[in-house]
């Protein structure tokens, strides 16, 4: 706080420094993330606005510089992405827009810059989530859609970096789960499927990558199982399981991950007990139990030298 009011009083001092002014900017998005932990609204919602005014300002006064309208875009959208989480959706929505605005701006000047197309694509996944909590699902589509071509051509263009696959494995699930609250099944199954197609065009695998293939897996082996798809959907509760081993086996002692393998396993058993195969499921009934008798056994372990 001291330090963001000897920038504002060098600025004052110094009104034609551009140096302290885009310092002053930038400490006003810093500090606005600080207040905001600290859950203090009105100067967090003030700092928001004082960083995306200073940005603005910049920006008329320097058109060259591309930083300041996307700091000034980044601004709004933090802005609008904070009253949100104060439930006051209805005043997010003009900053969001604002924001959104001038990032379209930027990636249509600036095609070949991936970061302006990286951020536009997250709001406007975002946006569309806003739109489907209330109720507008034709909207939400299309701006899903938007995203999506986005990340699409980001992925396209940089194979290797992984967070832009991500963002774009995120829009698919989006689209995945939206489609399904309209019981449009056949394009729910279309986006999962894209979503494990892009995962596994990786060529090199992560955590995060193994992690994002749970929701599309879950997804596809319920769709599979209500369209009596048998075979398709033992195929993804035996992929499911496969991917929950091996979250298991990068945190051994990991609660979470064992009781998730451990429900998969049980699935998988009752679909398979439900199609009169028996021997096999009782083959995984005998071994969930074992798998959380080793959570309890780390548990108990873990008690003991605590104590």
């Amino acid at each position: 706080s001291q330090s963001l009011q000897q920038l504002q009083d060098l600025a004052a001092k110094n009104p034609d420094s551009i140096e302290i002014r885009q310092e002053l900017a930038r400490a006003r998005l810093t500090r606005a993330g600080l207040v905001e932990v600290a859950k203090i609204p009105q100067e967090t919602i003030e700092l928001f606005e004082g960083a995306a005014s200073e940005f603005m300002k910049l920006a008329s006064e320097f058109p060259e510089q591309t930083d300041y309208p996307f700091q000034q875009a980044l601004a709004l959208i933090n802005l609008g992405n904070y009253l949100k989480d104060l439930n006051q959706e209805t005043k997010s929505e003009k900053p969001w827009e604002e924001g959104r605005a001038l990032l379209t701006k930027l990636v249509a000047k600036y095609p070949d810059t991936p970061g302006f197309s990286l951020e536009l694509s997250r709001n406007l996944n975002e946006w569309a989530i806003h739109l489907v909590s209330n109720k507008k699902p034709e909207d939400a589509e299309k701006e899903f859609e938007k995203a999506r071509e986005l990340q699409t051509a980001l992925v396209a263009k940089f194979p290797d970096v992984e967070e832009y696959r991500l963002e774009l494995i995120k829009t698919l699930g989006n689209q995945g789960m939206w489609a399904l609250s309209r019981n449009l099944t056949a394009k729910a199954e279309t986006s999962f499927s894209k979503a494990l197609e892009i995962i596994l065009a990786a060529k090199k695998t992560s955590k995060a990558l193994i992690i994002a293939q749970v929701l599309p897996t879950v997804s596809l082996a319920n769709i599979m199982q209500t369209s009596a798809r048998a075979p398709d959907a033992e195929k993804y509760l035996k992929s499911l399981i496969a991917i929950r081993r091996t979250l298991l086996a990068s945190n051994p002692k990991g609660e979470k991950e064992t009781e998730e393998l451990a429900q998969s396993i049980d699935q998988l058993a009752i679909f398979l007990a439900q199609k009169n195969r028996a021997p096999e499921a009782f083959i995984l009934f005998n071994e969930s139990p074992i798998i959380a008798r080793g959570r309890n056994s780390n548990f108990c372990n873990k008690t003991e030298r605590d104590s």
